[in-house]
């Protein structure tokens, strides 16, 4: 089968699990020795559901693991899936969903972790023609099997994650550091934390295309 390794990216490993049995054929998904220690029973799991064959080659629930989507590869569903799991695993099936001949129903159990990020996910897959419908609390998500559509231009946001790290910088130093891109329309949930380093005394300003951050010398 093709190889797909993942190296030592979780998300990767996680969101090209579903990608890999969308055709016919067989993958062998792997990692590195640390990768191969993070959790995935919930994805594969999921995918069993779907129809998919998973054969754990070491630990079961961890890589390295062979996927195969059958003679016609993975063609959706329904499934329901616990809410308190990482929200990769979600944005993994939801990912692949438009290529699914059926699409795909996913009903959650229980509240559901990281939402902002499955928000995101919806998001960037509307942004390329995807079709998706979903409750407010993103308990039920539908997405219909009508595929992709390229687009000319697409906006990639700023890491909210990795600016805040200057941001917290700025706050500490009496610096400023504004990051252009990552503004009040953001549904990234990390950006909340600039809301934490104002409640510590420094001064953010945020509009629709950026947000900044000045120290104040007086944290607390």
């Amino acid at each position: 089968p093709a190889v797909l390794d993942a190296r030592l990216s979780g998300t990767t490993s996680r969101f090209i699990a579903p990608i890999g049995v969308l055709g016919p054929g067989s993958v062998l998904l792997d990692g590195s020795v640390p990768l191969r220690q993070r959790p995935m029973a919930d994805l594969f799991d999921a995918l069993r559901g779907l129809g998919a064959a998973v054969e754990p080659l070491g630990e079961p629930g961890h890589l390295p693991v062979h996927l195969d989507g059958g003679p016609s590869g993975l063609g959706g569903g329904r499934l329901r899936m616990r809410a308190d799991v990482s929200s990769q695993f979600l944005s993994a099936l939801l990912l692949a969903a438009p290529a699914m001949g059926s699409g795909l129903e996913v009903e959650l159990e229980g509240p559901l972790v990281s939402r902002p990020y499955v928000a995101m996910t919806i998001a960037v897959m509307e942004s390329f023609g995807a079709v998706v419908d979903s409750n407010d609390d993103f308990s039920r998500i539908t997405v219909a099997g009508t595929g992709y559509v390229a687009c000319e231009d697409f906006e990639v946001e700023p890491d909210a994650s990795a600016a805040s790290y200057f941001f917290a910088l700025a706050a500490v130093t009496g610096g400023r550091v504004r990051v252009e891109g990552l503004g009040s329309d953001s549904l990234q949930g990390d950006l909340a934390f600039t809301d934490v380093l104002a409640a510590m005394g420094a001064e953010v300003e945020r509009s629709s295309t950026f947000t900044e951050v000045r120290g104040t010398g007086a944290l607390h």
